[in-house]
C-alpha cells in the first residue's frame, strides 16, 4: 500500500511540530536556568554533627529560600571539621556579620541551613568567603544535657556516699540516736523522781497549810470568845473598836491561808504540765533521730511535718 503525497505532508508537519514542541519544553527551563546566577560561600562545622544535612538541602533567610547546599565534604587536614559549600542567589546581600545555623525540617530528621543576623551598615562578603557558624539548637541541648547528666551522676555518687552504712553521717546519726535514747531514759527517771519528790513536798506543804488554816480558825474562834467576854466587862466604845480590829485580823489570816493553799495547788498542777511537755519534747527528739538514722535521705528531700496540739 502506497502513501499518498498528502499523507506524507501531514506526517512531515506532525514530526516538525512535535520536534519543535520538545525543543520548547527543554529550552525554556534551560533558558531560565542559564539566566539564574549564583554566588558561592562556605561554612565549617567544628565538632558538630551535620546528620540530616544533605547536598541539595535548602538555605533560608528568615524562612525564605535563598539557595541550596551544593557540596558537603570533610577536611583532610582537620578531621573534626565538616565543610559545606552554599550556592546563594546572586541578588542576596550576604553581610559580614551574618551567621549560619542548622535547623530541623519538622520531625523528618532532615536539616536545613538558616542564615541569621546581619545589619544594613555592615559590608557584604565577597563570593567564596567563609560564613561564621552558630551552634545549632540540638547541639546546644545535647551539650547541656551532657553537662546535666554529669552533675546528676556526681550528685547521686555523693548521695550514695552519704547513705552508705559506713558513712560518717550514718555513724553520727546512730550516735545521736543512742545519746537521745539515753537522755530520754535519764529524763524519764529524773522526771519520775522529781514528780515523786514534788508530790511528797507538795502534800506536806498542803497538809501544813491545812493545819495552819485549822489553827487559824481555832484562833479566830478563841478570839471571838475572848472578845465576847471582854465586851461584857469593858465600855461599849472601846470594846467595839478592839473587837473590830481583832475580827479584821482573823479574817485576813484566814484569807491568807486560803490563798496559800490555792497557790500551792496551782503550782503543783503547773509543775506537772511542764514535766509532761518536757517528756513529750524528748520523745519527739528521739523519734526524729530514729527516723533520720533509718532514712538519712530525709535530710535531702525533707518530710511534711504534722501539726501537734500545744498544751
Amino acid at each position: 500500500m502506497s502513501i499518498s503525497q498528502a499523507q506524507r505532508a501531514r506526517l512531515g508537519i506532525f514530526l516538525i511540530a512535535g520536534t519543535a514542541l520538545v525543543i520548547v519544553l527543554f529550552a525554556v527551563p534551560l533558558g531560565f536556568k542559564m539566566r539564574e546566577r549564583f554566588k558561592y560561600f562556605y561554612v565549617e562545622f567544628q565538632n558538630e554533627s551535620v546528620s540530616g544535612l544533605e547536598e541539595g538541602s535548602d538555605v533560608k533567610f528568615h524562612g525564605k529560600k535563598i539557595g541550596k547546599v551544593s557540596k558537603i565534604e570533610f577536611n583532610p587536614q582537620d578531621i573534626n571539621s565538616i565543610k559545606a559549600t552554599l550556592r546563594i542567589q546572586e541578588d542576596f546581600p550576604m553581610k559580614a556579620d551574618m551567621v549560619a545555623q542548622l535547623g530541623p525540617v519538622g520531625i523528618t530528621g532532615l536539616m536545613y541551613l538558616e542564615i541569621m543576623g546581619g545589619t544594613n551598615e555592615t559590608k557584604e562578603l565577597k563570593p567564596g568567603s567563609k560564613i561564621a557558624v552558630k551552634p545549632g539548637l540540638m547541639s546546644t541541648l545535647s551539650g547541656k544535657a551532657e553537662g546535666i547528666a554529669i552533675k546528676v551522676e556526681l550528685l547521686l555518687n555523693q548521695i550514695n556516699m552519704l547513705l552508705h552504712p559506713d558513712s560518717s553521717l550514718k555513724k553520727t546519726l546512730d550516735n545521736v540516736q543512742e545519746v537521745t535514747a539515753g537522755a530520754t531514759v535519764f529524763m524519764d527517771n529524773l522526771n519520775n523522781r522529781i514528780v515523786a519528790d514534788l508530790d511528797d513536798k507538795i502534800t506536806t506543804i498542803s497538809s501544813s497549810a491545812e493545819n495552819t488554816m485549822r489553827t487559824v480558825d481555832s484562833i479566830a474562834g478563841d478570839i471571838k470568845m475572848l472578845t465576847g467576854e471582854v465586851r461584857a466587862g469593858v465600855a461599849d466604845g472601846q470594846v467595839t473598836q478592839i473587837v473590830s480590829s481583832i475580827d479584821s485580823t482573823a479574817i485576813a489570816m484566814k484569807q491568807l491561808s486560803e490563798n496559800l493553799n490555792l497557790t500551792l495547788t496551782q503550782s503543783r498542777n503547773d509543775i506537772r504540765v511542764s514535766m509532761i511537755n518536757l517528756r513529750e519534747a524528748l520523745e519527739n527528739a528521739n523519734e526524729i533521730t530514729r527516723q533520720l538514722a533509718e532514712n538519712p535521705s530525709l535530710l535531702l528531700r525533707g518530710e511534711q511535718q504534722k501539726e501537734r496540739a500545744v498544751r
